[in-house]
């Protein structure tokens, strides 16, 4: 046998009015023999360190090829079998005359074709000693179900599974399932830059490189859990150096991007990476109040009574929106709907067919007072007030629904995800709430003298700004199972040296602004690599 066709040349016989190499398997001996004929026009790399054998060919009635005719000639007992992902006989099966380099698992693989039908496929070709079974198609979708623990199991059990594990790249599957499902994971790959690779055929991302990343990636998040419950935090600060210092209302915050809102009736852009503004937009005559970003898309409500749209990049407004007769103090966007709440008591739903094109669809009234904070979805619009209520209106009849009537004081903020509602009140309290029965399920007390001024939660926790400038994380699912009061507060800290007026959380950090004209990011997964 020879193991390059120069070693070979002379030796064989070929077809003249050709030019390309034909490699064709012999499993009889392990070796490969070359010879000349027809080719098809793709071609692909090669790597022939390890010659390139699969025993796809394994059990079929084959005696070898002596020449390019009988390469050629549809008179060859051919094997049956293909590979993975092949259906049917193949008469007169034409190797490439180049493989692929040694793809991600260190496995090269050949470009298999059938010179009868002109149909092709790609299979896998082992690096020398390996044995491969009928069972390993069957064996990789059984691993594809196997979580972590129980792919580590299998690996254990015998080279054949490993070498299954390895050459499927299931470390690779199981990340991109864990990407999908869960956002801390697609989270950790953008802050770690490793999204890419699981879409990068390379020799650097192979099976080790994947599985290192998916034990690695477990580990983060059980220290940023751990931090989460300890306070254990990385705290930076930005200085919104306005003229008089007069403070941050509101702010929506990203990877790469802060936008904030502020007293002095501007727009600021801060990029997170070097804490630097970026762009200032102005227009309003009043403090804005709040802000939403999609896209390139900005909308804005002020205490001049207008909502306005701008082009987030350009900072150019493109509509300004007047039915509010006074201050604009909350604004929630969904898909083309957006519902504005005010001063003057009322709600108004908005048809955001385009930036251009937005018009007014329903005025709803019913609070005695301010219409604090606003949040939606396809069934339910929820709404606090300085009424002391939280109403509950239908998303597209609009019909008021019922109350949830529980705070003593005026509703600051809310939440609402289905099926809960979390509000926040000047009574100093933080009230847990099903929608659908209109029960509070807990009450979490802040012992403190400074109302609740704003919050978020998220599958794990809650967190509350104050007008002491303190920042409270609360234990959610502990409310949710009916834990006792001591076991719902987590811990505390004080970024701020005026009253928050807005937060927003992620599963990394909490990110807030102040009337001290500070905005602060608590940083829960770099503190695994810097305590502050």
């Amino acid at each position: 046998g020879y193991s390059t066709p120069e070693e070979c040349e002379e030796s064989l016989q070929f077809n003249k009015s050709t030019e390309d190499w034909i490699w064709v398997e012999n499993p009889q001996d392990n070796v490969m023999e070359f010879s000349r004929g027809e080719m098809h026009s793709q071609s692909v790399h090669t790597d022939t360190t390890d010659y390139p054998y699969s025993t796809d060919y394994r059990d079929s009635t084959y005696s070898g090829y002596d020449t390019d005719s009988e390469v050629l000639s549809p008179t060859v007992t051919p094997p049956t079998s293909l590979g993975r992902g092949f259906k049917g006989q193949v008469r007169s099966p034409i190797l490439s005359p180049e493989q692929l380099k040694k793809d991600i698992s260190d496995v090269t693989r050949s470009k298999v074709y059938d010179a009868n039908s002109d149909s092709d496929v790609f299979f896998s070709t082992w690096k020398k000693g390996r044995q491969r079974t009928d069972l390993e198609p069957v064996l990789e979708v059984i691993f594809s179900y196997l979580d972590d623990s129980s792919l580590r199991s299998a690996e254990l059990v015998c080279k054949q599974w490993l070498w299954c594990i390895e050459d499927s790249m299931l470390w690779r599957k199981l990340i991109k399932q864990k990407v999908h499902r869960e956002t801390v994971w697609k989270g950790f790959g953008k802050r770690r830059g490793w999204m890419d690779s699981l879409n990068t055929f390379s020799e650097e991302f192979d099976h080790k490189y994947f599985r290192a990343l998916y034990l690695n990636t477990e580990k983060d998040i059980k220290n940023l859990e751990s931090n989460w419950k300890t306070g254990k935090h990385q705290l930076t600060t930005v200085s919104c150096e306005a003229e008089y210092r007069e403070g941050v209302y509101c702010l929506q915050s990203d990877e790469e991007q802060i936008v904030s809102g502020h007293r002095d009736n501007t727009v600021k852009i801060w990029d997170t990476k070097t804490l630097a503004c970026k762009k200032m937009i102005k227009g309003h005559t009043g403090s804005v109040l709040c802000l939403q970003y999609e896209g390139n898309l900005l909308i804005t409500g002020s205490s001049d009574s207008t909502v306005r749209i701008w082009n987030l990049e350009t900072g150019q407004e493109i509509n300004k929106l007047m039915q509010h007769s006074d201050a604009v103090l909350t604004l929630r966007l969904q898909n083309s709907t957006l519902i504005t709440g005010s001063k003057d008591r009322s709600i108004i739903v908005w048809d955001v067919h385009s930036p251009n094109a937005a018009s007014l669809r329903m005025k709803m009234e019913g609070h005695e007072k301010a219409v604090n904070v606003i949040d939606f979805d396809d069934k339910y619009i929820v709404s606090g007030s300085g009424d002391r209520t939280i109403k509950v209106w239908d998303s597209n009849t609009f019909n008021f629904i019922r109350n949830l009537a529980g705070h003593s004081r005026g509703v600051n903020c809310l939440q609402y995800r289905t099926p809960l509602v979390v509000s926040g009140s000047t009574d100093q309290t933080i009230m847990l709430w099903n929608v659908e029965q209109g029960t509070c399920l807990t009450v979490f007390k802040t012992y403190s003298e400074m109302l609740v001024r704003c919050l978020q939660f998220n599958d794990h926790y809650i967190v509350s700004g104050g007008h002491d400038g303190v920042i409270k994380v609360w234990n959610l699912k502990a409310a949710l199972h009916g834990r006792p009061e001591a076991e719902l507060f987590i811990h505390s800290c004080k970024p701020h040296n005026n009253r928050i007026s807005h937060l927003s959380i992620d599963h990394f950090q909490i990110v807030s602004c102040s009337l001290d004209d500070t905005i602060c990011m608590l940083d829960f997964d770099e503190a695994s690599f810097e305590v502050t």
